[in-house]
């Protein structure tokens, strides 16, 4: 294994190139795919529905939304709901309320009379409503995402696991998160340039 030096050489890597042999490559930090660090899929279904099944989730950019919601979603669909995930950016209007539970992703897209027509027709025909939001939107809060530097480290472990790759260490992702402004998913776009960089290669003391 070719270890770190002054001057960063790729680290070694599976078989492959580009984005495939990167731990922190997109497609490895996609929404469902990673963990779900710091909170519990299956109480905060319990809490959603303690809240009547209309509610929000709330936090910055990058702090793992989506990635919670993706979660959720699988949790309910194991208890026999029927969740539907929509992106309010991508989807026309009138949104579909032919679920159990529909989930709106990016819903700050979302004028303040498109939401609260939502809430009306979602009550009437009575569908759960889960709003992804990064300010306040008047709905009961069902949790707020903030990515901290226990959670970004526990997916970056996660990313990390099976790889000749070095763990950053707390200093580093610390560093990583105030740059970006808590952005967790700028941290792992910085990381997968660390990647190529070599500067996460597993020292070898040559």
């Amino acid at each position: 294994m070719t270890s770190c030096s002054t001057t960063p050489s790729p680290c070694v890597r599976p078989r492959g190139s580009g984005a495939a042999a990167n731990p922190f490559s997109s497609s490895r930090g996609a929404p469902g795919v990673v963990p779900l660090v710091g909170h519990s899929a299956p109480e905060l279904c319990d809490r959603l529905a303690r809240l009547g099944g209309i509610a929000q989730v709330t936090g910055p950019h990058g702090a793992g939304k989506s990635t919670l919601l993706a979660h959720l979603s699988r949790e309910l669909r194991a208890r026999g709901e029927s969740p539907r995930i929509v992106r309010a950016s991508r989807s026309t209007w009138p949104l579909p309320t032919r679920c159990s539970v529909l989930v709106v992703d990016e819903a700050d897209t979302l004028p303040s009379w498109k939401r609260a027509a939502l809430r009306l027709a979602c009550r009437l025909s009575g569908t759960g409503l889960l709003l992804c939001v990064h300010a306040d939107a008047g709905l009961p809060t069902l949790v707020r995402m903030d990515a901290g530097l226990s959670t970004a480290r526990g997916v970056v472990e996660h990313l990390c696991s099976g790889w000749a790759v070095r763990v950053p260490r707390d200093d580093e992702l610390a560093g990583l998160l105030a740059r970006h402004e808590g952005n967790l998913r700028s941290v792992l776009f910085t990381l997968y340039d660390w990647y190529e960089q070599g500067r996460l290669c597993v020292e070898t003391g040559e």
